[in-house]
């Protein structure tokens, strides 16, 4: 399930690939969707010719991610400073993985103790063993490595037989059946080419796909070992078992964090990383007929990035892209690095830090981007009336923060839907632009855009007039601003980002009135916002509300000069039971940046216990 919430492939290959072969490759080009010098990187194609529209599958999968009663995992935090930058010179920890707010949160905690262990870490249902956690020796965290890890095939399949490598070979078929509580069993057949799956067969896309499509999945091409590293972090009390560890990541790929009480600290991109041919543009459907598309295999470990123990005295991931590794780039759906730079240079400008000193970083709601995106914005527009002329001002006094008073951020969020909108919509057309905006790829392709005069995309193919940047910067800014005044009123300095951004804690039940008035958590008016350290994440649309689509699922914060006392929060509460008091009870601590202690201590615990349930076996 992981794997498949953080294989973002489905949802943007399809439509990428139509924007490829019905608009054009420079269009490709110029939303920047691999790698670009200024992207920041953690230390360290073949294309099909006909114009098949395989959107529908980036459409369908859209719609059940979004229906999905337990949240995807999108991205993280995570730091580990050594003790030669600390106050308390030993090491400190910091992780924050960023998944779908939902209600029950996603991470369930537990202090286990035996003769042999003594753990504290989060765990997810059904897994025995915590996926970020610490003991005594040592922390380990994750966030997402989106390495590229999914293909899609366009296949040639005639009577029951598929073209592959030239020959016609034998589709193998097999039949699933999914029970249904109250209704029939679901019988259907899956049918696999060489490549793996057939997902355009399933009825939804069988309805709008004429092409058939096949899906190459790592997690399908692999034995499963991730059971055996988190088991290793959970158990070992050396270093040496942290690789061991990492190795036996396959899918999904993940950063593991790592800290230790003998002042050791790494990061490892953990995944089975594909080989593919040199021509192979991965993020569009490639031929499934030739074989000249196929990966060549998976490299060996020794080609996955790592950071052990680095002189600079600290390790950060927060899901961009890693730099060059034994001379290889591995493509993937990295964010473009602003949360690692802002991380980063504060880690780099202090080497006295502390809990308290973490507690402030991990709530940081800083861009330094984004201004530098208003300043660009700004000198192609003409403000004529007094309130754009009010509304220009106070984006451009912004310096980046999106607390809950600030009117900036209001604004700059506006202007980028308007500016994207104006822009892409015509060409992509409304669902495809919709799609869009669901994606990590926008993020990406904002500030080279608005840098580029001469994208393809700023004129409006509907008019016969060719539009410029300026036009279209210029009308989105008066746009952003007519709508602002209808919605919030004439005094821009009312404008507060705290009323149009809100977090919410959905529940399944929930999402049905007037369940979710007893269900569902919040909405609350927050701070926070798209691509900062406190990433509130929110999907950019023209309504002009922004409720939260993401944020961290739990803070950590630790300073192995004090294990047993560690800090963390809890995005609502620990109790799934609406009746109960711990349902809610974090979740303006949550929103207020608060934490509470990861009680390892035995007489503390005792001292603020409920009671004691004993389990008897007979």
């Amino acid at each position: 399930y992981m794997g498949f919430g953080f294989s973002m492939e489905l949802k943007n290959e399809p439509m990428l690939n139509w924007i490829n072969n019905n608009l054009g490759s420079q269009y490709i080009t110029d939303l920047s969707l691999g790698h670009i010098p200024s992207d920041v990187t953690i230390p360290n194609q073949n294309i099909i010719a006909d114009t098949t529209d395989f959107t529908p599958i980036s459409e369908h999968v859209s719609q059940v991610l979004d229906r999905l009663p337990v949240p995807i995992f999108y991205g993280s935090n995570s730091w580990v400073i050594s003790g030669d930058k600390s106050k308390s010179g030993k090491v400190l920890f910091a992780n924050d993985t960023h998944i779908g707010l939902s209600q029950p949160s996603v991470w369930y905690e537990a202090h286990l103790e035996t003769p042999n262990t003594k753990l504290y870490g989060n765990f997810l249902a059904g897994i025995p063993y915590p996926l970020v956690a610490h003991n005594q020796h040592h922390s380990w965290g994750l966030t997402i490595f989106p390495a590229d890890a999914t293909d899609l095939y366009s296949e040639t399949i005639k009577d029951d037989k598929v073209l592959y490598k030239n020959e016609w070979v034998d589709l193998k078929k097999r039949e699933e059946t999914i029970c249904v509580k109250g209704q029939d069993p679901v019988v259907f057949t899956v049918t696999t080419t060489p490549h793996g799956p057939i997902i355009s067969e399933l009825d939804k896309f069988s309805q709008d796909l004429d092409k058939p499509v096949s899906i190459w999945f790592v997690a399908n091409k692999v034995t499963d070992r991730k059971l055996y590293a988190i088991a290793r972090l959970s158990t070992s009390t050396e270093f040496n078992d942290f690789e061991k560890a990492a190795r036996d990541i396959d899918s999904p790929g993940l950063n593991i964090m790592y800290g230790d009480i003998e002042g050791n600290i790494g990061w490892y991109g953990s995944a089975k990383l594909i080989h593919r041919p040199d021509h192979v543009q991965s993020k569009l459907v490639l031929d499934g007929a030739t074989g000249e598309d196929d990966p060549l295999g998976f490299y060996d470990f020794s080609y996955n990035p790592r950071n052990i123990n680095p002189e600079s005295g600290y390790v950060v991931s927060a899901n961009n892209q890693p730099d060059s590794f034994n001379g290889v780039m591995h493509p993937g759906y990295y964010y473009a690095g602003a949360r690692y730079k802002a991380i980063s240079e504060a880690i780099e400008k202090r080497d006295d830090w502390d809990i308290d000193a973490m507690k402030t970083l991990v709530m940081s709601d800083k861009s330094s981007e984004y201004p530098n995106n208003v300043k660009e914005i700004a000198s192609l527009v003409k403000a004529s009336t007094e309130t754009e002329k009010a509304a220009l001002n106070a984006a451009l006094a912004w310096t980046g923060e999106h607390d809950g008073n600030q009117v900036a951020p209001t604004i700059y969020y506006k202007m980028i839907y308007h500016i994207l909108q104006m822009s892409l919509e015509d060409e992509m057309t409304k669902r495809r632009f919709d799609l869009f905006l669901s994606t990590s790829i926008y993020l990406h392709a904002v500030r080279p855009l608005l840098v580029n005069d001469t994208s393809v995309w700023w004129d409006n193919i509907t008019t016969p007039e060719i539009e410029t940047r300026t036009n279209i910067v210029n009308a989105a800014f008066i746009k952003s601003v007519e709508e602002l005044t209808a919605q919030l009123g004439a005094d821009v300095s009312s404008w507060n980002w705290n009323k149009v951004h809100f977090i919410a804690h959905i529940h399944p039940i929930g999402r049905q009135e007037p369940m979710d008035k007893i269900f569902n958590v919040g909405p609350f008016p927050a701070g926070g916002g798209e691509e900062v350290i406190n990433k509130i994440a929110f999907t950019l649309n023209g309504d002009g509300i922004y409720t939260s689509r993401s944020g961290p699922a739990m803070r950590i914060l630790m300073d192995f000069d004090d294990i047993d006392n560690s800090i963390s929060i809890n995005p609502t509460g620990v109790s799934g039971n609406v009746m109960n008091p711990h349902y809610d009870d974090q979740a303006m601590m949550y929103v207020n940046g608060e934490f509470r202690t990861q009680k390892m201590v035995k007489s503390d615990i005792l001292r603020d216990k409920e009671g004691i349930w004993t389990f008897v076996v007979k």
